[in-house]
């Protein structure tokens, strides 16, 4: 989970362990950066694998259950697991399963049908956390939004002016130029709200 508060401190979470965070505060794993809370506004590019930086890399690797808590900012990995389904304006993809022969996802959460996927470029289920379970798998072979694996948000998605969490179960088979796990904004540098590695 990655999170962010109303005062704009905000917090890491891998593996049920908060690694960083900017309050100053039982931080694990570094000092982490002074963060901000994002604008409230319509984030017509919104991804799941891809950037909105044409030059970056796709998502090489797996994703499962991602989760936006719109107004919320999660502080324990417990809160997460507890709060997911109830939280107002949460959306949840949930990725262990595709629809219209494998093409498309749907949320479910308080707002059914809030979210309509387009899963682009073969993107297939594939192992996921645990045996016998699965998850969306991305090649991060292509370089363009045609060849690149990778999901679309049908129209956009509107959030943020307070707190926000993003949980997501992720696992990268390598790392690619600032590849994404998402990347919600209006295009490069524009409002965007973004999980990366880095360079």
């Amino acid at each position: 989970c990655v999170s962010v508060e109303a005062s704009g401190t905000m917090r890491l979470f891998m593996d049920g362990i908060q690694r960083e965070c900017t309050d100053g505060n039982a931080c694990i794993g570094g000092k982490g950066t002074n963060g901000h809370v994002p604008n409230r506004l319509l984030r017509s590019n919104s991804y799941i694998g891809r950037s909105n930086h044409g030059n970056e890399a796709y998502l090489n690797g797996s994703v499962a259950d991602f989760t936006l808590m719109d107004g919320f900012a999660v502080t324990t990995e417990a809160e997460a697991v507890a709060i997911m389904l109830t939280v107002p304006f949460t959306w949840t993809f949930p990725l262990r399963t595709l629809e219209d022969e494998g093409t498309s996802v749907a949320s479910t959460g308080n707002n059914p049908g809030q979210w309509a996927g387009t899963v682009h470029a073969g993107a297939a289920l594939g192992p996921g956390r645990l045996p016998g379970t699965q998850a969306l798998s991305f090649d991060g072979v292509g370089r363009t939004p045609a060849d690149g694996q990778h999901i679309s948000i049908a129209g956009g998605t509107t959030v943020g002016g307070s707190a926000l969490s993003v949980c997501v179960w992720v696992r990268w088979e390598s790392f690619g130029f600032w590849s994404r796990i998402f990347d919600f904004g209006n295009g490069v540098n524009s409002d965007n709200i973004v999980l990366s590695n880095t360079n």
